[in-house]
C-alpha cells in the first residue's frame, strides 16, 4: 500500500477502519489472542507493504518468545533472533525504540549471524517497533521486506499503531490488574502458539505435507467453522481428531 508514496488515503483509512472494526468485534467475542495477532500481522502486509510480519513478547519467565508470524519464513527469522539473542526485534525491546535497517547486507557488523540468516531466508531490510506499556518494552512488531528500501515517518507511525493495537488487546480489561492480566495473556497466547504447533505437527507428519501446507488447511478449515485456530487445534491435540478428518473436511470446498 506504501509502495508508491502513502498509497490511497481511502484504501489506508479501509484498511484500519476494517481492522478497528474486527478487533472490537474479537473482544466483544473474546477471541483468542492467537486470532488477534494474526489479524495484526496480515494488516501489516497489507498496510505497509511488508513480505512478512512477526510479533515477539517478552515472557515474563523469561527471554523473549515468538507470538506471532504472518509466515513461516517470518516465523523462523523470529526464531532465530531468540536462539541468536541478536537482531532488530531485541534491540527494539531492549532500547525502548524502533530499530531500522534498509539493507540487511551491510547490517553484519550490527548482528552477524542474523543478517545471514536473514538473507538467506530472502529479506533485505527491516523495521521492528516496540510495543510499550508503562514505559516498558513488552515485545516487538517486526516488518521484513524482499529488498532494501528506505523507511518514511509513515512507516514508522502505522508500525507504532499497530503495536498498540496488540498491547490494547493484552491489556483490555481490568485496568487495575493490567499487569497480571498481561502476564497472564503472553502466557496463554504462548501455550496456544505451542498448541497449534503441536496441530500444525501431526499434520505435516500425517499427511507428509509441507508446514505451510498444513497451516493452510488449519486456518482455511478454522475459517469456515468461524472457530479460532487454538480451538481447532485441541479437536486434534486434545480430542484425537485424526488429520485425515481434517484434510477431508477440507477437500470438500474444493
Amino acid at each position: 500500500m506504501l509502495e508508491d508514496g502513502f498509497g490511497p488515503q481511502a484504501r489506508l483509512v479501509e484498511v484500519m477502519s476494517g481492522l478497528t472494526a474486527q478487533l472490537v468485534a474479537d473482544s466483544e467475542n473474546d477471541a483468542d489472542s492467537a486470532t488477534v495477532l494474526a489479524r495484526v500481522c496480515d494488516a501489516g502486509v497489507v498496510l505497509l507493504d511488508a513480505a512478512a510480519v512477526g510479533v515477539m513478547l517478552v515472557d515474563p519467565r523469561g527471554g523473549i518468545s515468538v507470538a506471532a508470524a504472518s509466515d513461516e519464513r517470518a516465523r523462523l527469522v523470529e526464531l532465530l533472533q531468540t536462539q541468536m539473542a541478536q537482531g532488530p526485534c531485541m534491540d527494539c525491546v531492549s532500547d525502548k525504540a524502533i530499530v531500522e535497517e534498509e539493507d540487511l547486507s551491510a547490517a553484519q557488523g550490527r548482528w552477524p549471524e542474523f543478517a545471514s540468516a536473514a538473507a538467506d531466508a530472502g529479506f533485505r531490510s527491516v523495521l521492528a517497533v516496540p510495543m510499550m506499556l508503562d514505559g516498558n518494552a513488552v515485545g516487538g512488531l517486526n516488518l521484513l521486506y524482499t529488498r532494501a528500501r528506505t523507511f518514511t515517518d509513515i512507516h514508522r507511525q502505522l508500525g507504532e499503531v499497530l503495536a498498540r493495537l496488540i498491547v490494547l488487546h493484552l491489556i483490555r480489561d481490568d485496568e487495575a490488574r493490567r499487569n497480571d492480566r498481561l502476564t497472564e495473556r503472553i502466557l496463554g497466547l504462548l501455550h496456544d502458539r505451542v498448541q497449534v504447533e503441536h496441530a500444525i505437527g501431526l499434520i505435516v507428519g500425517t499427511l507428509s505435507i509441507s508446514v505451510p501446507d498444513a497451516w493452510d488447511i488449519l486456518t482455511r478449515v478454522a475459517g469456515r467453522r468461524g472457530l479460532s485456530l487454538r480451538s481447532l487445534a485441541r479437536e486434534i491435540t486434545v480430542d484425537g481428531r485424526s488429520p485425515e478428518e481434517l484434510d477431508a473436511e477440507d477437500r470438500r470446498y474444493e
